[in-house]
């Protein structure tokens, strides 16, 4: 079963785009997409920059051919549309008298790449170059590689990337320079194979450490192989039902084949460890035992397992696509888990009574000559230990539960200034190639985070009146001081290349008459496209686009406010304006994505808290188990100050996810406590479930946070840092169900006849 299910995981879709981030939460977003198409689908433009590596101009012949050839080469290549740099681009030519009011010459003539004093000249005429074709110190060229933006497949994207790279390749550089990649298409593809590289490493590493820390606790190979099958299975059959059923891989996804590992070898150890304690404290044969195990077992790990997915499951109540689809991917996940236990879990136990029923005071023939006394020797005083730990713990339960509640108030007090800001560029640390060739793209040429401004009138020629351009100079002139904003056009600046910048003169007269000239040019255009990236071809809008730095969507934020108020402010009122781009959505979308993310964690707690309520059959339990489990979710909120972190989307998914997973300790011991609670009094029942449980809790404590070690080498930051803030969770949730949770059922757990 599990080879026909998972065979499907070859049929795998792993994708990821931006878009995907922001889309099912906002009308943002669709008018976003249209504002796209519109102008210019930037999304699928490939930037090949080519760079000096000394401190010379790339001004001179040799670079100049280099893009050149590159140019006519890559505009062969399948898929692309159109490729623009500085030797592709043409100036043009105004005549108000003539049949041909318009000719175009190119800007730079291969006549002139030899002398560089001309080369020089040509481009001081159109300074609107600088920061978007070529770097204001000319040390940057860059060329846009324009890609069919209909066919956005990441098969597609990838051959094209990879065709790119492969003739860049092909092509002998200018001598010292070098040339890097950027742009939304190329950032995609490599995020895409760096997902497939960290579960090629990370699935079989967290196998070996498994198969590590399970041969030293049950030193059985055999019980060890078929545990970890068990866990495996799951991964499998998770894999292949995403495979089967069409479900995309996402970078959201990155972290389920690992935690379906771990979360499944974790109850596998609670069901081993049950057994062993089952066969010491009864006298049935050991299959007896087995079924006895597991009729509890099955229980008490659908109860963990559903908490989980209702952790993961939470997700689904946020708005963006990304979070349903992992939540979805995730609660496939624990019901494969739960199916392969069920499975293999049985056979396991009674494949291995023998070696795991080492230790048991009766049938003893079974078993080597000293080794069931020297067993019961080590358990007798294991089980010592854990009655002193829990006679300190119940004479000193007041103590704790003060001091525990007094660190949490503490902690909640220091962390009540956490920021929400999330940046848009925290896949890759900064030493990334990826995000190295961004930094260059911000510090030394325009940028590639955008925000956008489309403007509406009545009527297209609107645009062309003098105090539209007047209003959009005092926008200019605005946003330059804003150093967040490393670049601004709009299309005043665009359109007077076609008459030598007058429309940017300070005196109204000549602006006025430049704006009349270059709209009876744009009338007489046959082919309009040429100024189709700034002003609409069949609609009456136009464009204002700037770029920014990675400030965050709280910096985002506060530029997007600046900038509503000085359009109000500046634009006529007859001409409607809207704010768009990936830095928009970002500010706007990411806000709402954490703030959907909280509301999921606090609708889990109460479903899941809920249901621990409804199974133990007591209100009191309930609530007992809650304060334990919430306590490890403010010691995280406090490392997370301790460290500087802010509350970014990818830091606080941690929090719905680790409830699920720190609760199933919880409800391991209240299984155990319940069952003792039958026979015993309060105290001596919590001594029991230490001493049989809580051995388990810390090896399975143990397990979740080595598996988890595993993710820190992932290439993502948002992996790693969520493997680090569960970790913390885990770590912290440990003393609340081995110390924390004993002290409350110390002062709270007494029937009320008692």
């Amino acid at each position: 079963m599990t080879a026909l299910i998972g065979v499907g995981a070859l049929r795998l879709k792993i994708d990821f785009s931006p878009e995907q981030v922001y889309v099912g939460q906002d009308d943002s977003v669709e008018f976003s997409e249209q504002h796209k198409k519109l102008f210019r689908f930037e999304d699928s433009i490939v930037l090949v920059v080519l760079e000096a590596t000394d401190n010379r101009s790339l001004v001179r012949e040799d670079c100049l051919i280099w893009l050149q050839k590159f140019a006519a080469a890559s505009g062969q290549l399948e898929g692309v549309r159109n490729v623009t740099s500085i030797v592709t681009l043409e100036r043009p030519r105004i005549r108000l008298r003539g049949e041909e009011r318009v000719t175009w010459s190119p800007l730079l003539s291969p006549s002139i790449y030899a002398d560089s004093e001309v080369l020089q000249q040509q481009l001081s005429q159109i300074p609107l170059l600088n920061d978007t074709l070529i770097s204001a110190d000319q040390q940057l060229l860059m060329t846009l590689v324009d890609l069919n933006p209909d066919d956005r497949t990441i098969t597609k994207a990838t051959a094209r990337v990879d065709a790119i790279h492969q003739l860049i390749d092909s092509m002998p550089l200018p001598q010292n320079t070098t040339v890097f990649t950027s742009g939304v298409p190329t950032i995609r593809v490599d995020v895409i194979r760096s997902i497939v590289k960290d579960q090629m490493q990370m699935v079989p590493v967290c196998s070996a450490l498994f198969l590590m820390v399970s041969l030293m606790m049950f030193r059985s190979f055999q019980v060890t192989a078929l545990s970890l099958f068990s866990a495996l299975a799951a991964v499998a059959m998770t894999m292949g039902l995403m495979g089967w059923t069409g479900m995309t891989f996402t970078v959201m996804s990155n972290v389920i084949p690992a935690l379906l590992l771990i979360i499944g070898a974790a109850n596998n150890v609670h069901i081993l460890s049950r057994f062993q304690v089952e066969v010491r404290q009864s006298n049935a044969d050991l299959k007896t035992c087995v079924k006895t195990t597991m009729m509890e077992m099955s229980k008490t790990c659908l109860l963990t397992l559903a908490t989980t997915a209702i952790g993961f499951g939470s997700l689904y109540m946020a708005r963006a696509d990304l979070l349903k689809s992992l939540a979805i991917q995730a609660v496939v996940g624990m019901l494969c888990c739960y199916v392969g236990q069920m499975l293999v879990m049985p056979q396991t136990l009674i494949l291995c009574r023998f070696v795991l029923s080492k230790g048991r005071s009766t049938k003893a023939a079974t078993l080597p000559d000293g080794a069931s006394a020297t067993a019961s020797a080590s358990n007798s005083r294991l089980d010592s230990v854990w009655g002193a730990f829990g006679t300190l713990i119940s004479k000193y339960s007041v103590y704790i539960v003060a001091a525990h509640l007094l660190l949490a108030g503490w902690t909640l007090f220091s962390c009540r200034h956490l920021a929400i800001n999330s940046y848009m560029f925290e896949t890759y640390d900064s030493d990334h190639p990826t995000m190295l060739a961004v930094q260059t793209m911000d510090e030394r040429m325009s940028g590639l985070i955008s925000l956008e401004v489309q403007l509406r009138a009545d009527q297209a020629d609107r645009f062309f009146d003098a105090d539209m351009a007047t209003a959009l100079a005092n926008v200019r002139s605005a946003v330059a001081s804003d150093e967040r904003i490393t670049f601004y056009r709009d299309y005043v600046e665009f359109l007077s290349v076609f008459d030598h910048g007058r429309a940017l003169d300070d005196d109204p007269v000549v602006v006025a008459e430049s704006l009349r000239r270059v709209k009876l040019v744009l009338r007489q255009l046959k082919d309009h496209d040429v100024a189709s990236a700034f002003v609409g071809k069949d609609q009456p809008v136009a464009r204002v686009m700037m770029r920014l730095r990675d400030v965050g969507s709280a910096g985002m934020q506060e530029i997007i406010n600046n900038l509503q108020q000085i359009l109000q402010r500046e634009i006529p009122g007859d001409v409607q304006f809207k704010i768009t781009g990936d830095a928009y959505l970002h500010a706007v979308c990411m806000d709402a994505f954490v703030r959907d993310l909280f509301n999921s964690l606090v609708a889990a707690t109460g479903v899941i808290f809920l249901l621990i309520t409804i199974l133990f059959r007591s209100l009191r339990i309930g609530l007992i188990a809650a304060i334990p489990n919430v306590f490890p979710l403010i010691m995280t909120l406090g490392y997370m100050h301790l460290r500087g972190y802010e509350l970014t989307a990818g830091n606080v998914i941690v929090f719905a996810i680790s409830l699920g997973i720190a609760v199933d300790d919880t409800i391991h011991f209240l299984a155990r406590y319940r069952d003792e609670r039958k026979l015993v009094s309060n105290d001596e029942a919590i001594q029991r479930t230490l001493s049989s449980s809580g051995r388990a809790i810390i090896l399975t404590s143990v397990l979740v946070v080595s598996g988890l070690s595993i993710l820190v080498f992932s290439d993502f930051v948002p992996t790693r840092r969520f493997a680090e803030l569960t970790a913390i969770t885990m770590c912290s949730a440990l003393p609340g169900d081995v110390i924390f949770l004993p002290a409350l059922l110390k002062l709270f757990g007494r029937r009320r006849k008692e």
